[in-house]
């Protein structure tokens, strides 16, 4: 249901988010996998950017929860 569609994946790692366009579900393992993807970091209370590209890969283990803007 949320393929295609652009969200927030909180990851476990505390001030760190990932934003992208929801590409693949791999339930077996519950790994994500986000398209034109953008990194971003909480630094001094301002979310900055530090890193994007084509895809990234999101273990089960590594994100807390997916939040989508608009459905």
């Amino acid at each position: 249901m949320l393929i295609g569609k652009e969200v927030w994946v909180e990851l476990k790692i505390p001030g760190l988010r990932v934003f992208g366009t929801f590409y693949e579900f791999y339930e077996s393992n519950n790994t994500i996998v986000l398209r034109d993807y953008e990194v971003w970091r909480l630094r001094e209370g301002k979310w900055e950017q530090e890193e994007k590209g084509e895809l990234i890969i999101i273990k089960g283990d590594a994100w807390a929860e997916i939040k989508v803007p608009k459905l």
